[in-house]
C-alpha cells in the first residue's frame, strides 16, 4: 500500500497531467482493454484507493503549482539519498513537497528557514496524511515509508483565497 500510495501522490502532483485508468483506484494488476474489457472482467482485489485519489486530486486542484506545468527547483538537505525535495512555482505562490523514496523504512528530514524556501509567513502542511500542526518554521520529520508531505502558505489555498475575497 505505501509503494502505491507514493507512487499515487508523486505522480498527481509532479506535473500537469494525471491520468487514471479504470481498474487503477482499485489496484487491477491485469490490464484492461479499453475496447474489450466488460464489467465481468474487473477483478476482486479488496482494494479500493478512491478516497486517497479524490483527496490528492482536490489538493492538486487548490495548489496552484501542482496543476501547472511549473519550474521545479530540488532543495538541498542532508538526507537527499532517500528523502527528495522540491519546489513547485507558479505566478508567485511556491510548494514544498517532501517525499521519502524509501517504501521499506522511515526516513528523517531536517530543513531550517521553510518561510524562505516558500517565501511566506505563514505555512500550512496540506499532506494527504499526518500533517503537521501549527506554525511551521523548520521540518524536523520522521516520514513513514513511502510518505509525502505537500507544504504551501496558508493564504495560497484557492478556496480560501475566493473566501476572503468575497468577505
Amino acid at each position: 500500500k505505501a509503494v502505491f500510495l507514493q507512487r499515487l501522490y508523486f505522480e498527481a502532483i509532479f506535473s500537469k497531467g494525471f491520468m487514471i485508468t479504470t481498474g487503477f483506484e482499485y489496484g487491477f494488476k491485469k490490464r484492461i482493454n479499453t475496447v474489450e474489457s466488460k464489467p465481468e472482467d474487473w477483478e476482486d482485489t479488496g482494494l479500493d484507493f478512491t478516497k486517497n485519489i479524490k483527496e490528492i486530486l482536490t489538493i492538486k486542484e487548490n495548489l496552484l503549482p501542482l496543476h501547472e506545468e511549473s519550474s521545479i527547483e530540488v532543495i538541498e538537505h542532508s538526507n537527499w539519498a532517500n528523502v527528495f525535495c522540491f519546489v513547485k512555482e507558479w505566478d508567485e505562490q511556491r510548494v514544498l513537497a517532501v517525499m521519502n523514496k524509501d517504501t521499506e523504512s522511515k526516513q528523517t528530514l531536517k530543513l531550517i528557514n521553510v518561510p524562505y524556501i516558500l517565501r511566506a509567513k505563514k505555512i500550512k502542511d496540506y499532506s494527504p496524511d499526518n500533517k503537521v500542526k501549527g506554525q511551521i518554521e523548520s521540518l524536523d520529520l520522521s516520514l513513514l515509508p513511502g510518505e509525502i508531505k505537500i507544504f504551501a502558505s496558508e493564504n495560497h489555498w484557492t478556496e480560501n483565497t475566493k473566501s476572503e475575497k468575497q468577505e
